[in-house]
């Protein structure tokens, strides 16, 4: 771009700011605290048709008459009006669109007291994005991941070309922002900077930017199904063994497992046995699920061993199901006797009564 045009672009937008300002002074006097120049412009990587993305930070409902979304000559504007709360949302970091918090080149401010609030906003997100990958943050990267997940059921749903090329893109965005919050970045330079963005994470998939650029290319419904399926278990295995070395404590320790014997007992050994009993199979494979849903998240936290009971899940033999859903059981047992904990098990009510009236005695 030429340094005529930069200047024919710079003289366009502050022609622009400055028919808010006026607006401002005729419409509703001191219902904005501060006004901002986000995306592009704000980071100096503009072409001849980007549009100035400018944030007006308000404080009075009447401001809202401020927003617009207009079009001039060839170039499409839009003027976003938000309240402070917006803005303060933005620390809890549940996506990676945190940028007008830390991208804003401020052009007005109805007093300094108004600077001094978004800059200590800005600061605390930089402290927040600067701080080591802790669990909360594992948790928000498993949250995007969840709802990669919801959307690659929908890829794998579709009966059509334009339902799955559509899911798709957003199943991408998904796993993108948690590639985003893994690294604790955010996005700078919008969609159009994104996989360079990613590119230089120092953590994510290799060959990431490959499986994203084939799917984009795939055009047929099968061509999409196939490398969503590709994209998703390459990208949710890294993403789930990083997570884990946050999770997953370092020491086993009485307090981790404490009563976790007494209840899966409680909870699904006996539906197990019964369902072996009378050939339930609908009641073995629900329970043998829902304990596996258990186990799954006991082994994304605790260094003990993995336990699997799905792995030898047998419809046509219920029993041999019971004897590895005990398997399983057996190994948690382990776990109590290596740190000398004994199960908590009463021969009688009355016995469970001397026990359990004696605790704090």
């Amino acid at each position: 771009m030429t340094n005529e045009m930069k200047q024919t672009i710079n003289l366009r937008n502050q022609k622009l700011i400055d028919a808010v300002l006026k607006k401002i002074e005729v419409a509703c006097p001191g219902s904005v605290d501060l006004i901002g120049v986000a995306g592009s412009f704000a980071i100096g990587d503009i072409h001849e048709k980007s549009y100035l993305d400018l944030l007006i930070v308000i404080n009075d409902e009447k401001a809202h008459e401020l927003s617009s979304c207009f079009i001039v000559e060839d170039v499409g504007f839009d003027f976003y009006c938000s309240r402070w709360d917006r803005l303060e949302s933005m620390l809890a970091y549940e996506d990676p669109f945190c940028t007008k918090l830390l991208q804003l080149d401020i052009v007005y401010q109805k007093d300094d007291v108004c600077l001094e609030r978004y800059t200590s906003l800005r600061e605390t997100m930089k402290k927040r994005l600067d701080a080591t990958f802790s669990v909360e943050d594992a948790a928000r990267v498993n949250e995007q991941v969840g709802e990669a997940k919801r959307t690659f059921a929908d890829v794998m749903l579709s009966a059509s070309y334009e339902a799955a090329k559509y899911k798709s893109a957003m199943m991408v965005d998904c796993v993108n922002y948690a590639l985003y919050m893994l690294n604790k970045r955010f996005v700078k330079g919008g969609i159009r900077r994104m996989l360079e963005e990613i590119r230089s994470f120092t953590s994510r998939p290799e060959h990431y930017l490959d499986l994203v650029n084939s799917l984009a290319e795939a055009s047929t419904l099968e061509a999409i199904q196939l490398s969503s399926q590709r994209l998703m278990k390459h990208s949710l295995d890294y993403i789930a063994a990083q997570c884990e070395s946050v999770l997953r404590e370092k020491t086993l320790k009485q307090s981790h497992i404490k009563g976790m014997y007494e209840e899966i007992y409680s909870n699904w050994l006996n539906k197990m046995r019964l369902a072996a009993r009378e050939g339930d199979l609908y009641l073995s494979w629900m329970t043998a699920a829902s304990c596996q849903d258990w186990y799954t998240d006991v082994n994304g936290r605790l260094p003990i061993q993995r336990i699997e009971i799905m792995v030898d899940f047998d419809p046509t033999d219920l029993h041999a199901t019971l004897a590895a859903f005990e398997e399983g059981m057996a190994k948690v047992k382990a776990n109590y006797d290596q740190l000398g904990m004994p199960i908590v098990h009463y021969s009688s009510l009355e016995d469970f009564e001397k026990g359990y009236l004696a605790v704090g005695e």
